[in-house]
């Protein structure tokens, strides 16, 4: 009997001595959460203070290790398992969201955010405030695309111009048309490449209208002949535009010309396309690109995240 008591005593020691070890690992790795946090804090405030911006309480701070220049990387929330078009492979149940951080080096300091809005947002405070961080791939791309559309517009006050601008890469005459439309007060955009419909822009007039455009940067020897007007034609027959318009470089056979009045599509042929340039950009050279021009929008950051996440980050992308 008294062995059977020792034997219970014991195991109601051992069993309160497990307990007491569970219960002092956890206060410890409280307290060193709450150490951590109060260090973030301070770090925080010693950075803001140093460098005249707020930081955000979600920046977390560390040392740069490597000693990387000043600089930062966009990181973007995606699925562990996604479909080619980033959204959620519904296939796999398993899937997770991996959140990339956006990751800023600052002196000495190693900055990470995980929301992209808020860590962008803090990089052009920082700039604001006068300290340059260059320029992340996106920006780099878009800057080269704004300098790209700037050459473009200052080449194109002749047909030879325009002609020359897209000889190697006709494809680009697309968003070309797309920028002077715009330009001119119309909202317009370019369809896929693979799945045009038959037409490479839509686009609404001023007047609210809906219009469909076929461009073709020919040259100026080369007639756009009528199986053009009609393929365009027969591409409204399912996209019900109010309108359509034909655009190109060169100039229009009469048979083409005979069937679009027929057909009420609007043509507009190298000399009519120079004016409307003209109209839309003068003849300006080309414009300096200011640095704040390449800084990403909140719809060109919210472009980047799966489309199937964006209604997360709604209240972020309407802010600023």
């Amino acid at each position: 009997m008294g062995s059977l008591m020792n034997q219970v005593f014991y195991t109601d020691a051992y069993d309160l001595s497990i307990v007491s070890l569970i219960v002092a690992v956890f206060a410890v790795a409280i307290v060193a959460w709450v150490v951590w946090e109060l260090a973030q804090v301070i770090l925080r405030h010693m950075i803001g203070k140093e460098y005249s911006v707020r930081v955000p309480f979600s920046v977390r701070v560390g040392l740069n290790r490597r000693h990387s220049p000043d600089g930062f990387s966009m990181g973007y929330p995606y699925w562990q398992a996604a479909k080619k078009d980033g959204t959620r492979d519904l296939r796999t149940n398993n899937t997770r969201i991996v959140r990339t951080p956006t990751v800023i080096f600052l002196g000495g300091w190693r900055l990470s955010v995980r929301n992209p809005f808020t860590a962008y947002d803090f990089v052009n405070d920082l700039r604001d405030a006068g300290h340059d961080l260059g320029r992340c791939p996106e920006e780099q791309w878009k800057l080269r695309c704004l300098t790209e559309r700037e050459r473009a517009r200052s080449e194109a006050t002749s047909i030879d111009g325009i002609v020359n601008r897209f000889r190697d890469h006709p494809t680009d005459f697309e968003p070309f048309c797309a920028d002077l439309f715009h330009t001119l007060g119309w909202r317009a955009e370019t369809t896929p490449p693979s799945r045009d419909g038959g037409f490479d822009l839509r686009m609404i007039s001023p007047e609210g209208e809906t219009y469909i455009a076929e461009c073709k940067c020919y040259s100026p020897r080369h007639h756009v002949g009528r199986p053009v007007v009609q393929k365009l034609h027969g591409a409204n027959a399912v996209e019900q535009a109010h309108g359509m318009m034909l655009v190109t470089t060169s100039s229009f056979s009469q048979d083409a010309v005979d069937y679009a009045a027929q057909a009420g599509v609007e043509l507009v042929d190298g000399s009519a396309l120079v004016g409307l340039c003209r109209r839309a950009w003068g003849d300006q050279p080309t414009a300096i690109i200011p640095e704040r021009s390449a800084r990403m929008t909140r719809a060109e950051l919210m472009s980047r995240i799966p489309a199937d996440m964006r209604s997360r980050y709604l209240k972020y992308a309407r802010t600023k």
